[in-house]
């Protein structure tokens, strides 16, 4: 059971982190160079599906994670919580919550515009430096503690 957990855990942060990543460092720059109206279709055409499996996987990257933490032995009671396992398993939580947050406020700036037919690239282009601190750099903090766990580097 704890392999089918873990895989699952796998998979569903590599499509969520790769989403992250890929979209940051190549899907927005992209878009930035394409005129307003291209913006708008690309959002129309990918942003609901989109939303549906990168968040889908988000949310089963978290839920998997947490299960595996309990499953797998490394934080069966809230005082695990304190042992050096759940504390990098609270710091992934957060990191996690605090990629996602960014992500709901970020991105209504660039919704604003799209929905007001004002052209989104200034607010793309106002966050992205923040965005790529944020994103991959973010996935890459995980990726780095779920090393440490997996490990038991802790």
């Amino acid at each position: 059971m704890l392999e089918l957990i873990h895989y699952i855990h796998i998979v569903s942060g590599s499509i969520w982190g790769g989403a992250a990543v890929v979209g940051t460092l190549v899907w927005n720059p992209a878009l930035r160079a394409l005129p307003p109206e291209m913006i708008k279709t690309y959002y129309r055409a990918v942003g609901l599906r989109g939303r549906r499996v990168i968040g889908l996987a988000a949310m089963v990257a978290m839920l998997s994670g947490l299960v595996r933490g309990y499953v797998g032995g490394g934080v069966t009671s809230f005082a695990d919580l304190l042992a050096p396992y759940g504390l990098y398993m609270i710091a992934a939580l957060l990191v996690f919550l605090g990629i996602r947050f960014y992500g709901i406020r970020n991105g209504k700036a660039v919704m604003a515009a799209l929905a007001a037919g004002e052209d989104p690239r200034p607010a793309m282009a106002s966050t992205y430096r923040m965005d790529v601190l944020v994103y991959p750099g973010g996935v890459f903090v995980l990726l780095g503690i779920m090393v440490i766990m997996r490990m038991g580097l802790y």
